[in-house]
């Protein structure tokens, strides 16, 4: 999986960062493992500081019985094998419930994660009152969602910057990364 990042989606987030419309001031990469609740950038943002995000990479939330594999948007790249514990557990787990995941398709959490109206895998951002913040209430205004890009503006308290692969809490059999490029506007 490790070629596809560098031969696939690099090129891809690199050729989008350097397009006329996005400025390139205040430019950086951070990754994004799916194996963490949350990926620190080390960047504390000022109150409402927007921000540019274009993202590429694949995640896999259930590599042990799996996979469940998505990208940057929370579309599913490739599913789970029929009737395997990963096919029955997002089937009847996570809406539109008793649905199977299937490539092309997307799942959406019913609860516990770090944005409960982003599809699950998707790529999502948020603002820490601490720069090490150990569950969600350390996000008191929440996730905003990424995918492949968009823009995300800070709370009006300002917050060190995170990303998270939106998922429950339970990253452990998880694998996989995005490639995050920010520019600050």
């Amino acid at each position: 999986m490790r070629g596809f990042y560098v031969h696939i989606c690099l090129p891809v987030v690199l050729a989008t960062l350097f397009s006329p419309g996005l400025p390139t001031r205040k430019t950086a990469s951070f990754t994004v493992h799916a194996n963490l609740m949350f990926s620190p950038t080390g960047f504390y943002a000022s109150p409402n500081t927007q921000f540019r995000v274009v993202a590429a990479g694949l995640a896999n939330l259930a590599d042990e019985d799996g996979p469940y594999i998505t990208d940057s948007d929370g579309t599913i790249m490739k599913a789970p094998l029929s009737n395997s514990g990963a096919w029955a557990y997002f089937k009847d787990n996570f809406a539109p419930v008793g649905v199977p995941p299937t490539v092309g398709a997307k799942k959406l959490p019913l609860g516990g994660c770090q944005l409960d109206t982003a599809p699950l895998g998707a790529l999502v951002a948020g603002f820490a009152t601490t720069a090490n913040p150990t569950s969600l209430a350390d996000f008191p205004d929440g996730f905003q969602f990424v995918g492949r890009g968009g823009q995300i503006v800070a709370p009006s308290s300002g917050g060190y910057l995170f990303f998270a692969v939106n998922d429950i809490n339970n990253t452990a059999d998880n694998d996989g990364y995005f490639l995050a490029v920010v520019s600050s506007e």
